[in-house]
């Protein structure tokens, strides 16, 4: 009687709990949390409106700075990528800021992101997405 009640309990248990309850895993930009197309598109938008100040090859000229390695990465390690992204909508070009749409500001963010050797997954990234934060 004791242990048909403890196998009834541990069932009642199991079956109460479900993946919402479980901690979830923190999302990162290692997660892969954008797409090849949007680093693709966010490279040809680099080249026509950031190039010229950040370098073809995103390693900064007098004009703008760095976008690739540890100088970078250490500047932005704790801040998250929605901070980053409203920066450059902002900010960017110096010449026009917010002159580009979200999903063009978005597609440059995954290509600095690409750039700085973070994995490409399968889902978009949104600029209403929750894994901006």
């Amino acid at each position: 009687m004791k242990y048909s009640l403890f196998i009834a309990l541990i069932i009642i248990i199991l079956t109460s709990c479900n993946q919402n309850n479980l901690p979830q895993e923190k999302t990162t930009a290692l997660n892969g949390i954008f797409t090849q197309k949007q680093s693709e598109a966010g490279a040809t938008l680099y080249t026509q409106h950031c190039a010229s100040c950040h370098g073809a090859n995103l390693s900064g000229t007098e004009g703008g700075t760095t976008l690739t390695g540890d100088r970078f990465i250490d500047k932005w390690k704790d801040k998250t990528l929605a901070e980053f992204f409203e920066l450059t909508k902002s900010t960017m070009p110096k010449s026009n800021p917010k002159s580009l749409d979200d999903n063009a500001y978005i597609s440059l963010v995954s290509h600095i992101l690409s750039a700085n050797n973070y994995p490409v997954g399968n889902t978009e990234l949104t600029a209403n997405n929750p894994r901006l934060a």
